[in-house]
């Protein structure tokens, strides 16, 4: 999980946490099913997340908060290729003529796990200290943040401070990639690029005679870095009995290793057609900014939830998002959510559909769909109802659309002929349960 995520978190559950009362344990679970498809009918990623939260109030405002999340993805995955005309041939599947290439061996685990602390320190002033940790089979992270919340105006007005670290090791299965370094094990490449050397190609789990079988452990502490830091400052405000504002803006900034380990661009002849394909390569800084404002007011016995982010950073990247939910409460016991979101992407300034045969290799290059122009929308609804005072359960069903440039201008030849782009669906169902005792 991204820093700035986490202080997020690390600031909403901490006002959360101010609702329970003296020696209150929350329970916060939750199972999440993700499934991808695109407009080609090709199934992609599946996740499987179930997560725990669980919440000792001591006094207002102190508590312990304990979250662990476990992740299980399997699926296909973009590797950064172009569909052709022709079959292309991949150092471990093959795609038929026509369709996107996509990596069928995608599979991965992840378990996270945080404790955060936080505490009075005066009247009017609260802090929250949180550690994380988190492991995946090619992926590990420690992370530190500490926020400082203070009132001002009897409570009417919160000032947010916080500031967050974390230090990754990145360790791709079968090394770390060359970058700009061909895919395949020959001595030279249609591109004139030396290539790779064949133990990176390997499939690990194909090693029969154990040899060559890694040592996850040893691998994992010996792969590449990358250091983040961010910080935030945000003003809460109630402006009357009904609406509450809130603003903040958030830095965050990385250095090391931001590559994609497995994603490769396409390299084309004059007539747009592959010849070689390299591993990407992006700078290793970047630094990120977000400008947030959100509204929160009550319309009789419900409420409306409106938020705008303004994204932006060094890479070239904008993105304006816009987020409304409507909360109407049915009864005693039912609630309702309706949700929409919609989001507009500026794409990288190194974000190339391909490389052309001959050309001089620029600086950096992506082909990572994500970094290209798109828009992303949102439309959910969630349905809560509570067993009694103590328990609730929920039941919340998104689809989030994605969708880009299918035939770009810069398209060249054999391109034109095919969906660079092609629409993306993701299915979300969460189910959710949450006690109090």
């Amino acid at each position: 999980m991204q820093l700035n995520k986490k202080i997020g978190l690390a600031v909403a559950s901490l006002l959360a946490s101010a609702q329970l009362h003296a020696d209150d344990w929350l329970l916060d679970s939750s199972v999440m099913s993700y499934q991808e498809t695109d407009s080609e009918g090709q199934d992609r990623v599946s996740v499987i997340e179930p997560i725990v939260i669980l919440t000792h109030q001591y006094e207002t405002n102190d508590f312990f908060r304990y979250t662990f999340v476990y992740d299980s993805l399997t699926g296909a995955s973009p590797n950064g290729a172009l569909a052709a005309s022709v079959p292309q041939e991949f150092p471990s599947f093959t795609v038929p003529a026509g369709q996107t290439p996509l990596d069928p061996n995608f599979s991965d685990q992840r378990l996270a796990v945080s404790i955060a602390r936080g505490k009075p320190l005066s009247d009017d002033s609260r802090y929250e200290a949180t550690g994380s940790f988190s492991i995946e089979r090619d992926y590990l992270s420690v992370g530190a943040g500490y926020s400082y919340l203070r009132d001002f105006d009897s409570g009417q007005t919160t000032l947010t401070t916080s500031v967050g670290f974390s230090y990754d090791l990145i360790s791709p299965k079968g090394g770390t990639r060359p970058e700009f370094g061909s895919i395949f094990d020959t001595v030279t490449s249609p591109s004139g690029r030396l290539l790779i050397a064949d133990s990176l190609l390997k499939d690990d789990d194909d090693d029969d005679d154990g040899e060559n079988e890694r040592d996850e452990g040893s691998e994992l502490f010996d792969g590449e870095r990358k250091v983040s830091l961010e910080g935030l400052v945000g003003i809460t405000r109630v402006l009357n009995r009904y609406t509450l504002l809130s603003a903040n803006y958030s830095i965050s900034a990385s250095n090391g290793y931001l590559s994609d380990p497995y994603k490769v661009v396409s390299v084309v002849d004059s007539e747009g057609l592959p010849v070689d394909y390299l591993w990407e390569k992006r700078p290793d800084s970047r630094l990120r900014q977000t400008v947030m404002t959100s509204l929160v007011t009550a319309i009789g016995d419900d409420s409306l939830h409106l938020s705008y982010r303004y994204y932006w950073d060094d890479w070239g990247i904008k993105t304006n998002t816009l987020d409304l939910k409507y909360h109407v409460n049915i009864g005693e016991h039912f609630y309702l959510v309706p949700h929409i979101r919609h989001s507009n992407q500026g794409k990288a300034d190194f974000y190339r559909l391909s490389l052309n045969e001959g050309d001089p290799l620029p600086d950096y290059a992506s082909a990572d769909y994500r970094l290209a122009d798109m828009t992303t929308r949102t439309a959910g609804v969630k349905l809560g109802y509570h067993l009694s005072a103590q328990e609730s359960l929920s039941l919340n069903l998104e689809q989030i659309r994605q969708e880009g440039d299918s035939h770009p201008a810069e398209a060249i030849g054999d391109q034109r002929l095919h969906d660079l782009f092609p629409t993306v669906k993701m299915y979300v169902v969460t189910v959710g349960y949450q006690k109090k005792w």
